[in-house]
């Protein structure tokens, strides 16, 4: 990644412009995340790269997150706009909100580590122009107001994806509510794991 930050207390990028130019080997996240991350924030940039903000894959735990925040990014992807998933766990408040993501041809937003006790999991008021999935999610969220798109001609696959990551959680509660979704060829909005409660209104 452009930016690389591990194990990292008390990070706040804001007002930049990122271009990173990564291969399809080495990925390229214009922001990249890993290991513990308490209290990081990345708000007002500009990111241009094949993921935007990202997690590295594999079986470990890519990240421990803490009161992150991810708020009014400008974000140019390649494969993923932002990519929180894997094998990772949410602390506190997380907040994905207010990003405007633009052409990633996998997936959107995807946030599917494990929710912890007395933790939350927040994605909105977004806007997605993908042709993949626009927004996927674990068994504990809040998915409110985010307006779903595609870019060109074709519609984009599945809209908002409730899913497994791959470390086993408990079915928690998940809230969709008050989201636009528009020009997709999969589902609009589909549960594929369990959920304690699965709240679904006024989209």
């Amino acid at each position: 990644g452009a930016i690389r930050l591990r194990n990292v207390v008390l990070a706040d990028l804001h007002d930049l412009v990122v271009l990173s130019y990564g291969t399809q080997e080495s990925g390229g996240a214009a922001i990249e995340l890993r290991g513990v991350g308490l209290y990081v924030a990345a708000r007002r940039n500009v990111l241009v790269a094949r993921t935007g903000i990202g997690v590295p894959g594999g079986d470990n735990i890519g990240l421990f997150g803490a009161g992150l925040r991810f708020e009014e990014n400008a974000i140019v992807a390649f494969d993923r706009g932002i990519d929180l998933g894997g094998a990772s766990a949410y602390l506190y408040a997380c907040r994905v909100t207010d990003n405007d993501v633009f052409g990633p041809r996998e997936a959107g937003i995807v946030a599917t580590g494990a929710v912890a006790p007395g933790g939350s999991l927040d994605v909105t008021g977004n806007k997605i122009g993908t042709r993949g999935a626009a927004i996927t999610v674990g068994a504990d969220a809040l998915v409110d107001a985010n307006t779903v798109e595609t870019l060109g001609g074709e519609p984009g696959t599945d809209g908002i994806v409730v899913a497994a990551g791959p470390i086993k959680v408990q079915p928690g509660h998940v809230r969709i509510t008050g989201n636009r979704v528009r020009r997709r060829s999969g589902t609009g909005i589909v549960l594929r794991t369990q959920v304690r409660t699965f709240m679904v209104k006024q989209n």
